[in-house]
């Protein structure tokens, strides 16, 4: 796996984003901005319209030669390590292949519509959209199709697109409670005070943090759940680990949507004088390199969830431009869903060797 330096996550922070997440705490949608990847061709106009085919056979008009342009549009595409590996994998196979890549940063759900308009001006033969709410895509499904323009859709699936690459985010959150009530019963005996940072902004993320809860008490019924509290973005996870260690000085576990607000909890913790409680858990999924190296820590950021994004995003573009090049559909992996496997320092150096 693409190692991405550690001081990425200083960055992170000073710029308060993070992935996977609906929009900033005082909701503004800034402009959206395009940026060229450097590309030596410029993609020739969207192709006609192909029809869905069946696995192993080929569109009419497939071009094996086809110069193509891919656009990209994700929530902290420019600061979240796991998105920034994605674009580096996909930007060397586009050198590689003369393609052209285009990449823009979202800042919310709203921008999503101008950013598929930004991209198929620039004449995009396939866009992958960060969803963040289906229905800010659905109604750009059918225009994409008319136009020949290949939409595919990360994180939230949408109906029509030709490729999806999603969680399952009631599974996700329900390991995460796992995981983290495991850790609380071997310290404690299961009981303790817990706080979830999560996003119940967006259905798909409500979906998350009930899945802690259930995992959580699952495995710790007579532990306690004291607040439940928006901390997707890192200023607001900054905020909440503030309060909760204010409010409650005792806390025992802290559980998060994503790895950037744990990071941010952690960062808090430390400050505090806490980065090395034998009795305060941090839990979390993803996995980014700066998620390594706090585990390497060996303090209180004890586990996460890895969901191998930045693979499972580029193996999704590959089937895009296989599929753009051909016509050929892969029908078996139309919709594919994150991995899940839980990493601690103790099986941290197999898990990564596993993944080379």
């Amino acid at each position: 796996m693409k190692k991405v330096l550690a001081m990425i996550l200083a960055a992170a922070m000073l710029l308060g984003t993070l992935a996977g997440c609906g929009k900033s705490d005082d909701g503004g949608t800034e402009k959206q901005e395009t940026k060229e990847a450097s590309a030596e061709t410029k993609g020739e106009a969207a192709t006609e319209a192909k029809e869905e085919t069946p696995a192993g056979t080929e569109a009419q008009g497939a071009d094996p030669e086809k110069s193509l342009t891919i656009g990209i549009t994700m929530q902290a595409i420019s600061t979240n390590p796991v998105f920034i590996n994605a674009v580096n994998l996909i930007q060397a196979d586009a050198d590689e292949k003369g393609y052209k890549l285009i990449t823009s940063e979202l800042n919310g759900a709203d921008d999503i519509p101008e950013a598929i308009e930004n991209l198929e001006a620039a004449g995009c033969d396939i866009i992958i959209a960060h969803v963040l709410s289906a229905d800010t895509v659905a109604t750009k499904v059918d225009e994409l199709k008319e136009k020949g323009i290949m939409l595919a859709a990360y994180d939230t699936y949408v109906d029509g697109c030709t490729y999806c690459f999603m969680a399952d985010n009631y599974e996700v959150g329900y390991n995460i409670g796992k995981m983290a009530g495991n850790w609380l019963k071997e310290t404690t005996g299961g009981t303790g005070k817990a706080a979830i940072l999560t996003y119940d902004l967006t259905e798909e993320f409500q979906k998350r943090g009930n899945g802690m809860e259930d995992g959580f008490y699952e495995v710790c019924p007579d532990a306690e759940i004291v607040i439940r509290t928006a901390g997707c973005w890192v200023d607001e996870a900054t905020a909440a680990s503030e309060n909760v260690l204010s409010a409650y000085p005792d806390i025992n576990v802290i559980m998060t949507l994503g790895e950037m607000g744990a990071l941010a909890s952690y960062e808090v913790f430390k400050a505090a004088g806490k980065g090395n409680d034998e009795n305060i858990g941090i839990f979390t999924a993803e996995l980014t390199d700066p998620g390594e190296v706090a585990l390497r820590d060996g303090g209180i950021f004890r586990g996460t969830i890895s969901v191998e994004l930045d693979t499972g995003l580029y193996e999704m573009y590959k089937r895009c431009t296989e599929t753009a090049l051909t016509g050929v559909i892969d029908e078996q992996n139309a919709t594919t869903y994150f991995p899940m496997t839980e990493v601690t320092l103790k099986n941290l150096d197999e898990y990564l060797a596993s993944r080379q």
